[in-house]
């Protein structure tokens, strides 16, 4: 049951990050304000990056 799940999530993780790619490429090749608007979001976002890659202290995960 496990493995089903799992791979169920590897699917659906596939699918969203494809799409995030392709409106990420799309807005940025589109019109003059699409492209401006998607390098502010990056530009917003890119501080926050190094967080997706940090180790969560073991003490944090047990106080939820």
């Amino acid at each position: 049951m496990l493995a089903a799940i799992a791979a169920k999530s590897v699917n659906e993780v596939t699918y969203h990050r494809d799409y995030a790619a392709r409106w990420t490429v799309r807005l940025g090749d589109g019109t003059e304000l699409s492209h401006r608007r998607m390098q502010a979001g990056l530009e917003a976002s890119w501080p926050y990056v190094d967080e997706l890659f940090a180790p969560i202290p073991s003490n944090a995960i047990s106080a939820r």
